[in-house]
């Protein structure tokens, strides 16, 4: 795995944890075990869904455990990405906008 950087620290609203994401490059799969505490399974998704076009709004409503919560989302298949993961991976696309001359009309 190559660390190609690390991205803003992000709050979980529940639990008040701090979240330090980082991206990386993972070369193989071969020998990535899954901490069944820690994740309950992984998906692939392509990175072209995080990437907000014309300024596409993301947030959704989402209900969790009783309580309703306005937040970033987004929808691949039958996954709903939302909460930290969904506000961390709007922040790595907002930074691939402006970095990769991804935005229309940014030169």
């Amino acid at each position: 795995m190559e660390i190609l950087g690390r991205l803003d620290d992000t709050l979980t609203l529940v639990s008040n944890y701090v979240i330090h994401p980082f991206v990386a490059m993972i070369r193989s799969e071969n020998g990535f075990t899954l901490n069944r505490d820690e994740v309950a399974r992984i998906i692939y998704v392509p990175l072209w869904v995080f990437l907000c076009a014309n300024g596409e709004d993301r947030t959704h409503w989402i209900e969790y455990e009783g309580r309703s919560y306005r937040t970033t989302a987004y929808e691949h298949e039958d996954h709903l990405i939302w909460g930290a993961t969904g506000r961390i991976m709007e922040n790595f696309g907002k930074i691939l906008m402006q970095n990769l001359s991804l935005h229309p009309g940014k030169k």
